[in-house]
């Protein structure tokens, strides 16, 4: 009798499959950044240190954040500091000039 195939084995398959479709690092220029960002629907922001440092605003951060949603971006905010809860990032990012919804925020 054949065993069926574990969870980790249909994960492992899934994702062979999946790397022939995947985005693959590249070098962005003024003429291919633009480019590639029509082709994405979501987009995803780490925060300290690349929309604030402390309490200190990125220069253009608010106004790249505006463009992306104007052109219709989905856009995600992770960090790996799980010093604060949802809510209190939601709060830093308004302090900030960003008004995001706590489902943007992980």
């Amino acid at each position: 009798m054949l065993a069926a195939p574990s969870t980790n084995t249909r994960l492992r398959s899934y994702a062979a499959q999946q790397t022939s479709t995947t985005l693959r690092p590249q070098i962005l220029d003024s003429s291919s950044g633009p480019q590639l960002l029509q082709q994405l629907d979501t987009l995803l922001f780490d925060q300290d240190g690349v929309l604030w440092r402390g309490q200190d605003i990125i220069p253009n951060a608010v106004e790249a954040l505006h463009t992306f949603r104007a052109a219709g971006k989905r856009l995600l905010f992770v960090t790996n500091n799980s010093s604060k809860s949802r809510q209190e990032y939601v709060a830093k990012f308004k302090s900030l000039g960003i008004e995001v919804a706590a489902e943007e925020v992980g």
